[in-house]
């Protein structure tokens, strides 16, 4: 056991500081041909969905098929008009709640265009016991949500992927 994973880590630690110095890259195939090389015994396991790319360029072609969309909620894809003491609406008073209909559209669409390789989180300030509100506000306006973020100060609004913002 042990032995075994010590071996497998000098191995890969040998490969990293190889001719390559720092900038070489270890797959799980080159890994599997030293063992087969040094005749050293190892169980295969088959693991579901895992894929050797053989090469980094062939990952990152891959990878880049992926996106993921980090939106905020606040004064991004909705706005909150002020109550008459200044303060900003929440979620639990959805009659102040406006959303931006063009934005909304433009991350449903880029949802439906990458489908099942698109990602789309959405970060709140509302408090984690707003969560079936702000859910169902979200249904409601067909705003895709994967995963909700909830909490987030609003000092943290950050739109990261280009392509995204573009349409902004």
């Amino acid at each position: 056991g042990s032995q075994k994973a010590e071996f497998i880590k000098s191995k890969i630690s040998h490969a990293l500081t190889s001719e390559a110095g720092n900038s070489a890259r270890v797959f799980v195939s080159n890994v599997v041909q030293q063992l087969l090389f040094e005749n050293v015994a190892f169980t295969v396991s088959l693991v579901a969905g895992l894929s050797d790319w053989k090469s980094h360029a062939s990952w990152t072609a891959y990878a880049a098929t992926f996106k993921t969309f980090y939106v905020t909620l606040e004064n991004n894809l909705f706005t909150y008009s002020t109550v008459s003491n200044n303060a900003i609406a929440s979620c639990t008073d959805v009659s102040r709640l406006v959303p931006v209909e063009e934005r909304i559209d433009r991350l449903a669409a880029l949802k439906a265009a990458y489908g099942s390789r698109c990602k789309v989180i959405i970060a709140t300030q509302e408090p984690h016991g707003n969560e079936p509100l702000v859910r169902r506000v979200l249904d409601e306006h067909g705003v895709p949500c994967d995963s909700l973020l909830l909490g987030i100060p609003s000092a943290a609004t950050h739109v990261l992927s280009s392509d995204l913002n573009s349409a902004w």
